[in-house]
């Protein structure tokens, strides 16, 4: 399988290329920046959940599989019906 890399150094090699990658470099560098920005905020949510966790099982809150069913099946439905009332207005 050919990597994008290896795809992006011989298409560099054409002056066609070349000239509108380098036009698009302002927009490649907002891009990566966004990326980075979310894959930030991602990795502190997902610590801040793990934490909240690990706090919850310290203190014997955890709960059974039962209710995290519950639980996840009430998001779902409340997930659903928000976007379905979104369909319906559109």
């Amino acid at each position: 399988m050919t990597k994008v890399r290896d795809l992006h150094i011989k298409w560099m090699k054409k002056k066609e290329y070349r000239t509108a990658y380098q036009e698009l470099a302002p927009e490649f560098t907002v891009a990566r920046a966004a990326i980075k920005a979310r894959t930030t905020e991602s990795d502190a949510l997902l610590s801040s959940h793990i934490e909240q966790g690990y706090l919850q099982a310290e203190r014997g809150e955890l709960i059974d599989d039962a209710q995290v069913r519950r639980e996840i099946q009430a998001m779902k439905d409340e997930w659903r019906a928000g976007n379905l009332k979104k369909r319906n207005t559109q």
